[in-house]
């Protein structure tokens, strides 16, 4: 038994990991503004960076992500904001040669329907095919036991119609948390709306003296419409205290989403309990 776990062990790091040298070129969200009813194209260009022959699938998925990290590439066309079905590709199989590059293209036209406004989304899958299994040489009956990672490549199609569509962010959680070593203020923003929306997310402390006590970068991310995400603020060296926290949620138009929360930091002496309460 000892001898064979030594040989997979051997053959494990022997093995290491492969991956086709796939890449895409170019910009991995492509946003076309148009009307209802007008035609749309483009071309997405694959490259094999690799020294071997590389066959490769291209399909289509629906895309949306909650605040809690999971992802979901659902069935095309199933989303109420979905434009896969408006959309066709070619090729769906790709086989590139060492060094090489090919264009897959897209072309669809948005239904001539006039209550079409907003951001409708899907996504184009680029997947490597796999590998069969390596065989030591001279050894047909054997499998070599080794690590194989396959990256797929994940192409946001985005068609913004008309002028119209509503915007509105909204925050569903917030909390204070201790992660890792670090005091955390996480906050949950979900678009309730029917546009694409890249807000920044902002944080700003007051003390009791109504003084700033620092302005926090929770970052900026996009959101597409019943989609959500968790923004991160490090706040471990705030000192204790109770403070007003401004939230704001900047999506670079108009309108600025704004919230206020009462926030009690307690020394970490006396307990580790924070509180963290809408005002």
């Amino acid at each position: 038994m000892s001898r064979i776990f030594s040989s997979l062990l051997a053959l494990l790091m022997l093995g290491g990991y492969s991956q086709a040298g796939l890449i895409v070129i170019g910009d991995l969200a492509r946003t076309t503004r148009l009307q209802p009813g007008d035609p749309f194209e483009g071309v997405i260009f694959v490259r094999n960076t690799g020294a071997a022959p590389v066959d490769a699938t291209v399909s289509q998925t629906d895309y949306s992500f909650r605040f809690d990290g999971s992802n979901d590439y659902g069935e095309p066309g199933k989303l109420p904001r979905s434009n896969a079905s408006w959309i066709t590709l070619t090729p769906s199989r790709l086989k590139l040669g060492a060094g090489e590059t090919v264009p897959v293209r897209y072309k669809g036209t948005v239904p001539s329907n006039p209550k079409l406004k907003g951001t409708y989304w899907s996504m184009i899958m680029v997947e490597p095919n796999g590998t069969p299994p390596i065989t030591p040489d001279g050894k047909a009956e054997q499998i070599a036991v080794g690590l194989q990672t396959t990256i797929r490549f994940a192409i946001q199609i985005v068609t913004e119609i008309g002028q119209g569509g509503t915007r509105s962010l909204q925050i569903l959680n917030k909390s204070l948390v201790k992660s890792e070593g670090s005091r955390v203020f996480e906050l949950d923003v979900g678009n309730d709306g029917e546009c694409l929306l890249i807000p920044s997310v902002v944080i700003e402390l007051f003390d009791q003296t109504g003084a700033s006590a620092g302005r926090f970068d929770a970052g900026r991310t996009r959101i597409y419409p019943g989609c959500s995400v968790r923004a991160r603020a490090d706040m471990t060296q705030v000192p204790p205290g109770q403070y007003a926290a401004m939230v704001l949620l900047d999506s670079g138009d108009a309108q600025v989403m704004g919230a206020q929360y009462e926030l009690e930091i307690k020394s970490e002496k006396n307990s580790t309990e924070q509180k963290l309460l809408a005002k």
